[in-house]
């Protein structure tokens, strides 16, 4: 790899752009998210990451904490096939479905609704007193 240059792939882009992202709405509301003030660049160096597939459902019966999904039904960036799927496969998911698109949890008039289930659901699995499930003698 000597001599090579690394190049920087933007996250988020317009559709039919180079980015990871390019469906409808992804720049404007990775954008919107992000925030005037923030540090944080629209970029990152793909090196192997871009050549692995990120399907959270495959893995998901490994995920034995509580797990939380957010869904949106005008999502075009998550699919809610696949996040309904890691939901049902993980042993103690749970999930919500909201009218928003996938930054509408974190933007808009939603956002108190959304952020009020999250805490909900930390309320209930971090401030409740819970047995150890036994561990095996290796």
């Amino acid at each position: 790899m000597a001599g090579l240059r690394r190049v920087h792939v933007p996250v988020a882009g317009p559709p039919g752009s180079y980015a990871w992202f390019t469906q409808p709405g992804a720049l404007s509301g990775f954008e919107a998210v992000r925030g005037k003030d923030s540090l944080w660049n629209n970029e990152f160096l793909p090196l192997k990451f871009a050549k692995l597939t990120y399907r959270p459902f495959r893995v998901a019966h490994r995920v034995l904490c509580p797990l939380f999904v957010t869904i949106g039904e005008q999502d075009d960036v998550v699919s809610r096939n696949a996040a309904e799927r890691t939901v049902k496969r993980a042993p103690r998911g749970e999930c919500d479905v909201y009218p928003i698109d996938h930054f509408g949890g974190f933007l808009g008039k939603n956002f108190d609704r959304v952020v009020a289930d999250q805490i909900e659901f930390l309320s209930r699995h971090l401030l409740t007193v819970q047995t150890p499930a036994p561990r095996a003698i290796s």
